[in-house]
């Protein structure tokens, strides 16, 4: 079983001022007749997927997806009628990460966002296989559980030619936001998007007392 998505809220787009739509566990029908907004909340589904899209293949040297820019700019213009065209638009698509493959990814996310965090706070320590140690054997699947539901969350300020951004909002609010701008051109004016400068994931803290279980303090940290 891959992933589930739980529930959409949509704002600010297309026929929709609010909406909200729970899905059910094993099968959900849309009912309604033309033009009650059905084929939208199908569109709202493949607007976030082209996102996701986007946002993974952005960070590929040399590619180039304008196809894919051209739809989500025209999403972008697509606001509800009757709202301001500087009113913020919001996708949110609340689910749970079901396979084992999902819960790895947020296991090395998490691990990687704190040791990034560690060693910029302790910056010529000589500490970092210690500290990568410690993060390895004390950032682990069981005390992440809390993490395994959340939501992504795609937005738009509204503000004109701003880009979309995405997120995966976990569960104790701990937010990872990509901008979902169109490459800037290389430097020598060749054609082709540049590749853009990644930076690890940074927390000021993971989970919070009720959230997750407590673990020593980290070596060299005081």
């Amino acid at each position: 079983m891959g992933m589930k998505i739980e529930a959409l809220h949509v704002e600010n787009l297309l026929s929709f001022d609010t909406y909200d739509l729970r899905f059910d566990d094993s099968l959900t029908v849309l009912v309604g007749p033309n033009g009650a907004g059905k084929t939208n909340v199908v569109r709202m589904l493949d607007l976030m997927a082209t996102a996701l899209a986007w946002a993974d293949e952005r960070f590929v040297p040399g590619t180039a997806m304008p196809v894919v820019e051209q739809v989500l700019d025209s999403y972008a213009g697509a606001r509800h009628e009757g709202a301001s065209t500087t009113t913020p638009a919001r996708v949110r698509l609340t689910l749970a990460l079901t396979t084992q493959g999902e819960l790895d990814r947020v296991v090395a996310f998490v691990q990687a966002g704190l040791l990034s965090t560690l060693l910029g706070e302790l910056s010529g320590s000589g500490a970092s296989g210690q500290l990568a140690a410690w993060v390895s054997s004390e950032v682990t699947a069981e005390k992440l559980a809390p993490m395994w539901r959340g939501a992504l969350v795609l937005e738009h300020s509204g503000v004109p030619d701003a880009s979309w951004e995405i997120a995966y909002e976990f569960r104790d609010g701990t937010r990872r936001t990509v901008g979902l701008s169109p490459a800037a051109a290389p430097p020598d004016g060749s054609s082709g998007p540049t590749s853009p400068e990644v930076s690890p994931p940074h927390f000021a803290r993971v989970g919070s007392s009720s959230d997750c279980s407590a673990s020593p303090s980290p070596p060299m940290s005081r």
